[in-house]
């Protein structure tokens, strides 16, 4: 059967819709918020586009979308790497779009095909895990080009080194883990909500989710176009492994291994 692309894309947004009302975000309201709401609808076009084009392909398989949507991360960071103005833009351009309508397209596609499975999740999870370090080599490599200090590369490696082992970007955040248990926080209450606060300021640059990686490519977009230069990307390398390390040790307590 052949779908539609309105029909693709009214499924793709059904649900997100569904994700906005487990964040009790009503899409109806845009002023509500409006970023989320903003970046929902270009990934639902895109995303529906891309559907849209390989529904029938049987050689197209959910996964094999999740695949390309890992790999293709290291293949922007490539792009970057080039000596290239069009071939930097078109790498900021990836992780600012591209990367999200390929990970809402292996889910669209398993769902119209009837194929949803636990690995298919497991592997998505993954394929966003391993494009989200790509983006982190890309901002480190971005500052590199321009100060050629080896510091940077050690702050890279021990970059990667935390993220491997931070609870927050594994798989088995969402399962239970061996001997453990399933990971659970406390609910904050009003008694710690100085904590808390504090707690959201520390993830928020290191947060893996699409507005904090959108900073962060505007500021390199801004000092590609206009300072010539990581006058600002230069100071934010710095930070990012320090605060790594603090939610890291504060995850390690949250399900009692420390």
């Amino acid at each position: 059967m052949t779908y539609s692309y309105n029909a693709v894309y009214n499924q793709i947004w059904a649900n997100a819709e569904k994700d906005f009302r487990e964040m009790d975000i009503d899409p109806n309201r845009f002023l509500d918020a409006p970023y989320t709401i903003t970046k929902a609808k270009l990934y639902t076009l895109s995303a529906a586009v891309i559907v849209k084009s390989v529904q029938n392909v049987g050689t197209i398989t959910p996964n094999l979308i999740t695949l390309i949507y890992a790999l293709s991360g290291f293949l922007s960071l490539a792009f970057f790497l080039q000596d290239s103005f069009i071939l930097k833009i078109s790498a900021l351009f990836y992780f600012f779009l591209i990367k999200g309508a390929l990970d809402w397209s292996d889910g669209a596609l398993a769902r119209l095909r009837g194929l949803t499975s636990e690995l298919g999740r497991i592997l998505d999870i993954w394929g966003a895990h391993v494009n989200n370090i790509a983006f982190y080599i890309l901002l480190y490599f971005h500052v590199y080009q321009y100060e050629q200090q080896g510091c940077i590369l050690y702050l890279l490696v021990c970059l990667l080194t935390l993220k491997s082992v931070d609870i927050n970007d594994q798989v088995f955040k969402y399962y239970s883990l061996a001997n453990i248990g399933p990971i659970t926080t406390t609910t904050p209450t009003s008694t710690n909500k100085p904590k808390t606060l504090m707690l959201e300021i520390i993830k928020w640059p290191i947060s893996d989710r699409a507005r904090t990686l959108d900073v962060y490519l505007l500021v390199i977009l801004f000092e590609i176009l206009v300072s010539n230069s990581s006058i600002l990307t230069s100071y934010i390398i710095f930070f990012i492994p320090a605060l790594t390390m603090v939610r890291l040790l504060y995850n390690f307590k949250a399900i009692r291994i420390l």
